[in-house]
């Protein structure tokens, strides 16, 4: 099972947290739990890379 995870994570790049990979290995036929997926990523240390925050640079306040 940590095959599967470790290649879906890979896959998305470092950015899907387990929702989005427990959908893309239901999408592959394996039924397999969101707490699963997880728990696997946890002991793997596999951690989705957050969304950065959108820095407004244009000061039109002149």
């Amino acid at each position: 099972m940590s095959d599967v995870v470790k290649q879906a994570f890979v896959k998305s790049k470092g950015t899907y947290r387990s929702p989005r990979i427990t959908k893309q290995i239901r999408d592959m036929g394996i039924e397999v739990s969101r707490a699963t997926v997880a728990r696997v990523m946890k002991t793997a240390g596999l951690m989705a890379r957050a969304r950065r925050k959108f820095v407004h640079t244009t000061d039109s306040d002149h």
